[in-house]
């Protein structure tokens, strides 16, 4: 009897469970609602201001969704560096974690696009719509051709651009014909030579032309370097980008002198710090290098005439302008600072020729991502006009938006930014451009030194560079034939 009795009520139980209700979509533990249970991840390295964009907008896209986006959280994560962040990410992905969505620069989207999830011929955002609103540059990192088909990697906010920025009030007093200094490199040598004062102190200058020609005390000797290569036509790789080339490609360098153009624009770039020139105008004493703020402190003293940045850095300029000022400095008025274009070669003057490297920031959905579909949703959204404008009008950042560029050129802040967004282009290359920095720095610093002349070294920098690009080839072959 008991047995029985233990037979019913097993059945009983089966068929209760068995007919148990489903849960309605939007319940907790319904395929919906599962589908949200942990937040979509937005890794980033940038402002606070881009954060509290993002938050913005993630909310915005929730509510905007209604009942279907029910249950998702968006989860940001800001890391310090953008080399702290692409480590890590690689790392997790490797795992099979990681972001939904990474934000950083474009180039590093283009190499890993084998790690991201690409869309193509979307009705929400087709590859003629992304060409025809975003500026070349964004075009160039983010859209790459598939058997005939252009794949889009990611959406961009901003295009940034480096240019000259420079104290108005030391130029007006020392420049006899021009009150902004010269396009062209000539003339932007000729100009450090008439702004610089030298004296007997221990840094050599009462005031200095321009922060330029160490690695070690300035921001950007790279950038600056690369731009100047890229300028006179150096072939920084071959086109299957198994090879690199900066060092022995020959031509016209930035003045004219027929010459292997690497050296040459390595050359030009170390001469602003070596005594032996006339537009000498930069020691290792003008700017601490234990100093975050470098060469941008110097400037805000009044103690250099131009330095080079990008727009970001106004924001970086004035705190290192607060920075010095709390510690006692008498810092130059916040209206004498200004910008102009990036120089250029006599010969590259015209409009259509006018030739400089842009940074194009962006955000790109990995394919570990189990949100990858909304995570594109939430990426074509922030491609919409309103929003990328909002983007600008939160940050302050340029945009990558071709029909916003004519309004942000009306305003004497972004004019010359806005401008060069459209020109620009960018120099993708397989390693981080943060490897390639520390390592041109150090190349610097050795001229600098007398320990090495330009040729040598950037030859051993390439060969360096070769092994490396030769080994990771073999690493991938081997990969696939397993």
């Amino acid at each position: 009897m008991k047995k029985l009795l233990s037979i019913l009520l097993i059945t009983c139980l089966l068929f209760v469970s068995g007919c148990k209700k489903k849960p309605a979509p939007g319940d907790p533990g319904s395929p919906q609602a599962s589908a949200f249970r942990n937040p979509l991840q937005i890794w980033m390295s940038g402002s606070k201001d881009e954060e509290q964009f993002l938050e913005a907008m993630a909310k915005q896209f929730v509510s905007l969704g209604g009942k279907e986006f029910q249950g998702l959280a968006f989860k940001i994560i800001n890391f310090s560096t953008d080399e702290a962040l692409q480590e890590r990410s690689i790392d997790k992905m490797a795992e099979g974690g990681g972001p939904d969505i990474v934000y950083t620069n474009g180039e590093w989207i283009f190499n890993n696009s084998n790690k991201l999830m690409a869309i193509a011929n979307d009705p929400g955002l087709t590859a003629e719509q992304f060409n025809d609103s975003f500026v070349r540059a964004a075009s160039q990192t983010l859209t790459v051709e598939k058997d005939s088909t252009t794949m889009i990697l990611g959406v961009p906010l901003s295009v940034d651009t480096m240019a000259l920025y420079y104290n108005s009030e030391h130029i007006l007093d020392r420049l006899p014909d021009r009150n902004i200094p010269g396009k062209t490199w000539e003339e932007f040598q000729q100009d450090v030579v008439n702004l610089t004062k030298a004296d007997t102190s221990v840094e050599r200058f009462a005031v200095s032309g321009t922060a330029l020609g160490r690695g070690d005390n300035i921001h950007y000797s790279y950038d600056v370097v690369e731009n100047i290569m890229f300028q006179q036509g150096v072939q920084f790789i071959t086109y299957d980008k198994s090879q690199y080339t900066f060092h022995n490609t020959q031509g016209k360098g930035v003045l004219g002198r027929q010459g292997n153009l690497g050296v040459d624009a390595m050359n030009f770039f170390t001469s602003f710090s070596d005594p032996r020139y006339k537009h000498y105008s930069w020691s290792d004493l003008m700017a601490n290098q234990t100093n975050p703020a470098l060469n941008f402190e110097t400037f805000v003293s009044g103690r250099v005439s131009m330095i080079f940045g990008y727009h970001r850095d106004k924001n970086k300029i004035m705190q290192a302008m607060d920075f010095y000022k709390s510690r006692g400095g008498k810092a130059i008025d916040a209206d004498m600072i200004k910008t102009t274009y990036f120089p250029q070669p006599k010969s590259t003057l015209g409009f259509g020729s006018r030739k400089l490297l842009a940074r194009v920031h962006a955000l790109g959905v990995s394919k570990n991502s189990k949100l990858a579909k909304v995570s594109w949703r939430f990426l074509k959204f922030l491609s919409w006009k309103e929003n990328q404008e909002s983007y600008h009008n939160q940050t302050g950042n340029p945009t990558a938006m071709v029909e916003l560029l004519a309004e942000h050129q009306q305003n004497p802040d972004m004019q010359v930014f806005a401008t060069q967004s459209k020109f620009a282009v960018t120099n993708i290359i397989p390693h981080r451009k943060s490897i390639l920095r520390r390592k041109m720095a150090e190349i610097i610093t050795l001229i600098n030194q007398g320990k090495g002349a330009a040729g040598p070294l950037l030859k051993s920098l390439a060969d360096e560079l070769n092994i490396e690009l030769r080994d990771r080839s073999t690493m991938e072959v081997q990969t696939l034939r397993r």
